[in-house]
C-alpha cells in the first residue's frame, strides 16, 4: 500500500529543520480525476495552505509513477498562500512545462506573493527553454535532475518532461507576503502551463547528505532513477539512522577461478574475470520510543526493498566511503522479539557481481 504524506513525514526522511513549506499533489484528499483544486495542504507544519478561488488548476491522477499532479493549463490562476514574509533559501520542485518553449513573458512556476525581487522566483525566460536570471541574484545554485547549470543557463523541464528543479541561495532571500505557485505575482498573465507534483522550501541551504535524502524520496516515490537520478542504498552516511552492524566479506575469488588437477597431483589455475563478487551485511536496529507500534522508519527499508527487490542494481557506500556500483540485495529481513514490535531489527545482505 502506498504511504501517505504523513507516513513519509514520520519516517524522518525529509529534513525537518528549517522546512517552510511542503505542498504535494499526493497529499490532496477528497478529489477525483479532473476536479478543480481549491486548496493544497502544507505538510511542513507551518499551516501555509495554498488556495485558489477561481479558474482553478485541475487534479489529475496517475501522472508520474501512479502519483497525481496539479495541472495548470496556461490560463489557470495560481495557488497562493497569503501571509507573512519568510526566508526561503533552498527549493525542490517536481514539475514540467508543456510546450517546447516558454511564451513571450516570464511564466511563473514559483514566486513570492507581493513585492520585491529578493525571492528565488523561478520564472521562464521569455521565448526560451531556461529559467530567467533577469533579477541578477548572487550566490544562486541550480540543478535540473541533479545536474548543475550556471545561473545564466538554468535549463527548465520542457515539453512535458517532468523533472526535479532545485534552486538554492547562499545569501538570505525572502518570499514576501507568501508564495504563488503557478504564476508570477508581478504579471498575472505569466501563468504556468503543465503539471506540478511537489514543492518544498527550506529557510537554509541543505547539506549534501540532506540533499541525498530528498533525492532518495524522489526515487522511492516517483521512480526518478528512471530519469537519471542515482539510486543509493539507504546507508547511514546520508539516511540519518546509525547502523548497528557493517560486515564486508573477503572477495569471493573462488567464484572466478577455474582449476584442473592432473594425475601427478599438479594443478593449473585460470581466473575468468578480473573482479570477484563481493558481499556485505548491513543491519539497523530501530526502536519506537513513543508507542508500541513499528518504528516509522522501517517503512523506508520496506519501500526500498519493494523497489529494488533482488534484481535492480543500485549504488552502495561502505563505511570506508567507497562507492560501489551494480550492487543488489541478496536478502532482506526485519524481525522483532515476540510482542515487541516497537523494536525492529533490519537486516540486509548485499552482493556485487563482476561487471
Amino acid at each position: 500500500m502506498s504511504l501517505t504524506i504523513q507516513q513519509w513525514k514520520d519516517t524522518g526522511l525529509i529534513p525537518s529543520v528549517g522546512l517552510q513549506t511542503w505542498h504535494e499533489a499526493d497529499g490532496i484528499t477528497g478529489l477525483n480525476n479532473g476536479d478543480a483544486i481549491s486548496s493544497v495542504p502544507d505538510f511542513s507544519g507551518n499551516s501555509r495552505t495554498l488556495a485558489c478561488s477561481s479558474s482553478k488548476p485541475i487534479f489529475t491522477t496517475n501522472v508520474l509513477n501512479g502519483k497525481p499532479a496539479i495541472v495548470f493549463d496556461g490560463t489557470n490562476n495560481p495557488l497562493v498562500y497569503v501571509g507573512s514574509t519568510f526566508v526561503g533559501k533552498h527549493v525542490f520542485i517536481l514539475a514540467a512545462y508543456d510546450d517546447a518553449n516558454f511564451a513571450g513573458n516570464y511564466m511563473g512556476l514559483l514566486s513570492s506573493n507581493g513585492g520585491g525581487v529578493s525571492d528565488m522566483a523561478i520564472l521562464g525566460n521569455p521565448s526560451g527553454t531556461r529559467f530567467t536570471d533577469a533579477f541578477g541574484l548572487s550566490g544562486i545554485s541550480y540543478r535540473k535532475q541533479n545536474v548543475s547549470h550556471a545561473y545564466n543557463d538554468m535549463q527548465a523541464p520542457m515539453s512535458g518532461n517532468i523533472s526535479i528543479v532545485e534552486m538554492s541561495s547562499s545569501p538570505s532571500v525572502s518570499y514576501n507576503g507568501g508564495i504563488s505557485l503557478g504564476a508570477w505575482w508581478f504579471d498575472p498573465s505569466a501563468k504556468w502551463k503543465g503539471p506540478v507534483l511537489l514543492c518544498m522550501i527550506w529557510n537554509r541551504e541543505l547539506t549534501d547528505a540532506e540533499r541525498m535524502r530528498v533525492l532518495f524520496y524522489f526515487n522511492l516515490k516517483y521512480a526518478q532513477y528512471k530519469a537519471g537520478i542515482p539510486l543509493y542504498f539507504p546507508s547511514d552516511d546520508f539516511i540519518g539512522i546509525r547502523r548497528r552492524r557493517f560486515y564486508a566479506e573477503s572477495p569471493m575469488y573462488s567464484k572466478i577461478t577455474d582449476s584442473i588437477e592432473f594425475e601427478d597431483g599438479g594443478k593449473t589455475f585460470n581466473e575468468v574475470a578480473d573482479n570477484a563478487p563481493r558481499r556485505w551485511e548491513y543491519n539497523y536496529k530501530l526502536v519506537n520510543t513513543s508507542g508500541s507500534t513499528d518504528p516509522a522508519a522501517v517503512r523506508l527499508f520496506d519501500e526500498f526493498y519493494d523497489l529494488v527487490r533482488l534484481s535492480k542494481p543500485f549504488y552502495f557506500t561502505d563505511k570506508y566511503g567507497t562507492v560501489w556500483d551494480n550492487v543488489r540485495v541478496e536478502s532482506y529481513d526485519r524481525d522483532h522479539d515476540a510482542h515487541k514490535s516497537w523494536k525492529q531489527e533490519i537486516k540486509f545482505r548485499l552482493i556485487r557481481y563482476p561487471n
